[in-house]
């Protein structure tokens, strides 16, 4: 990248569903990659640093408003999980009830976008004010800022074009690039890793475990330097992180003081339950681990601040304090635990399935650290038979909780696609019509075609791209389309269809499990004359047959469409995601 190229300040958003957080760096300083600056400050923390930011936001009853992350306090009832909003597919946590958040977000005739919006402007703003204490003035003003903004491996794309208009419309701009979650936290990670025992042709489960989701992909290792990598597997994910932890620590705590006393306290005294909250989340989340050898390792369990508590000899509370055995931490972390590890499972099993045998988990994420996790993880796949000595390698970020976010970074500063290849999640086609063929096609499906005067049979798909495909990510997925209007101005509509289905359906019927992916706009206008084909029915009636390639991109965060003649781009194509 030359140094004109470089000059821009690269600003990472991680953008997640309990936590957000953001990183930043100049492209062309020296060393820029090893300089990466994490921001830990945030309004409302009172001193304390933290890598993220609480997502969750009040709106201010007086309509002056809206208080955001930290700033919110413990007797507030927030709006959190808003980001699961955006991806119709996604379920809740039992912690969080949608159809409640739905109806706080219809009270306020807000839609899911204009709350993110909202939120995400908290956040550009105050990315911006930190770069203002970072750079001087002249430099910021002279200098363009490039958001690198992540997105969950398994989210739609409807999802994904949802929360890139949320970022614009909270002043990011048109200057906004897309990066998977998981991908994010490989660069990062193995970029790390470059300079100690990594080759090429290792394979890499990259487990992303978050505070509401676990998001999960494998690479292959292709080049070290500039590191470059293959994705394996499709990305996968499930609704098992840590805050599910939290929701089962109060279920315990509520079940030991009752129901009633349980919800007087958090309704007289809410600093109470939230001081005890933060003590799981802080404490005992992350240094639960019973299998730790260390004779300073705290056997007897924990003690959990319940201040102005009674004492209670049945509920385990004594001078202000309710004991947990290592046995009910235990209890709470099982479910949650045996969840990630069944993904992680999942993921190995796939890729050894297509002959490429992973050689190490990478654990990141606020959950990834936890020491239980990574203990368990360790446990599961200690002497699992992968050609390495003492098994599957089991591995934790240095940067656990900020690995995705300065991933993004790391993204934005080299410049390149540092995945060389991704794996279509889907099948990805056109529906058409084909000259009809007896005993081929159904008779239902027959249609006389007035343009060109045959049978054809309608409902027919052609698949451009099938799932578990490969695809590079500088080479485009091309397949040759035509278009027949009696007006060579306008545009041309047409929709791409997509299925989940392992076997491509041949219709597009309904019940085939085909569903329209997205609606392309081409403008014929722009078609040069060579393309263009003007033809005439035996009836006289003038038409036109439009000729082109459309071109597929599937990028980190984006699916993308060009339109071309002969190699030569035309431009993007409009998208409109269903």
């Amino acid at each position: 990248m030359s140094k004109a190229t470089r000059d821009k300040i690269i600003v990472g958003i991680d953008f997640g569903t309990t936590f957000s957080g953001i990183a930043f760096q100049y492209a062309a300083s020296d060393h820029a990659a090893d300089r990466i600056t994490l921001i830990k400050s945030w309004p409302g923390g009172n001193h304390q640093t933290s890598d993220k930011v609480p997502t969750q936001l009040v709106y201010k009853t007086d309509g002056g408003g809206l208080k955001w992350g930290y700033e919110v306090q413990p007797t507030e009832t927030s709006l959190r999980c808003i980001k699961l909003l955006l991806d119709e597919g996604q379920s809740f946590p039992d912690w969080a009830s949608k159809a409640a958040l739905e109806k706080e977000l219809s009270d306020r005739h807000k839609s899911a976008t204009d709350v993110i919006a909202d939120y995400m402007t908290k956040l550009h703003d105050f990315a911006i004010a930190e770069l203002g204490k970072a750079y001087t003035p002249a430099f910021l003003q002279a200098t363009p800022i490039e958001f690198i903004l992540t997105v969950p491996a398994v989210w739609s794309d409807v999802a994904k074009q949802a929360t890139r208009d949320a970022a614009k419309r909270a002043g990011f701009g048109d200057s906004i690039h897309l990066i998977s979650e998981p991908e994010a936290a490989a660069v990062e990670t193995l970029s790390t890793m470059k300079d100690e025992d990594l080759h090429e042709g290792d394979v890499f489960v990259i487990c992303d475990a978050g505070g509401g989701t676990v998001d999960l992909i494998t690479y292959e290792v292709e080049d070290l330097d500039p590191i470059r990598l293959r994705e394996v597997v499709p990305g996968t994910g499930g609704l098992c992180g840590a805050s599910f932890l939290n929701s089962r620590f109060e279920s315990l705590v509520r079940e030991r003081l009752g129901t009633e006393k349980f919800d007087e306290i958090c309704k007289k005294s809410p600093k109470t339950w939230a001081n005890a909250l933060t003590y799981f989340e802080s404490y005992v989340k992350r240094n639960f681990n019973p299998t730790d050898e260390d004779d300073d390792y705290d056997h007897c369990g924990f003690s959990v601040p319940l201040n102005g508590v009674s004492d209670d000899e049945e509920a385990g509370v004594e001078f202000g304090f309710m004991s947990l055995s290592n046995d009910e931490v235990a209890d709470i972390f099982a479910p949650v635990v045996s969840d990630v590890i069944d993904l992680v499972q999942d993921q190995y099993d796939a890729s050894d399935a297509l002959g490429y045998r992973p050689r190490a988990v990478v654990l990141v994420g606020g959950f990834g650290q936890s020491q239980y996790l990574f203990s368990r993880l360790k446990e599961h796949f200690q002497g699992k038979d992968t050609g390495v000595e003492d098994g599957v390698i089991v591995m934790r970020s240095s940067n656990a909780w900020s690995a995705v976010v300065r991933g993004a970074v790391l993204r934005g500063l080299t410049g390149m696609e540092l995945v060389t290849s991704r794996k279509a999640r889907l099948h990805y086609g056109v529906a058409c019509s084909m000259e009809f063929v007896q005993g081929v096609h159904e008779e239902r499906h027959r249609f006389w075609c007035k343009y060109s005067e045959r049978w054809m049979a309608s409902q027919q798909i052609q698949w451009f791209a099938k799932k578990g495909d490969s695809i590079g990510s500088s080479i485009p997925v091309l397949h040759p389309f035509s278009q027949i209007s009696e007006d060579r101005e306008g545009f041309g509509h047409f929709p791409i269809k997509s299925s989940h289905d392992d076997d491509a359906p041949r219709t597009c019927d309904h019940g085939t499990g085909v569903r329209t992916h997205a609606e392309l706009s081409v403008d014929l206008a722009l078609l040069p004359d060579a393309s263009l084909k003007m033809r005439k029915t035996s009836c006289g009636t003038r038409y036109y047959e439009a000729f082109f390639d459309i071109g597929m991109h599937l990028e980190s965060g984006v699916l993308r469409f060009d339109y071309r003649v002969r190699d030569q781009v035309l431009g993007d194509v409009e998208v409109k995601f269903e």
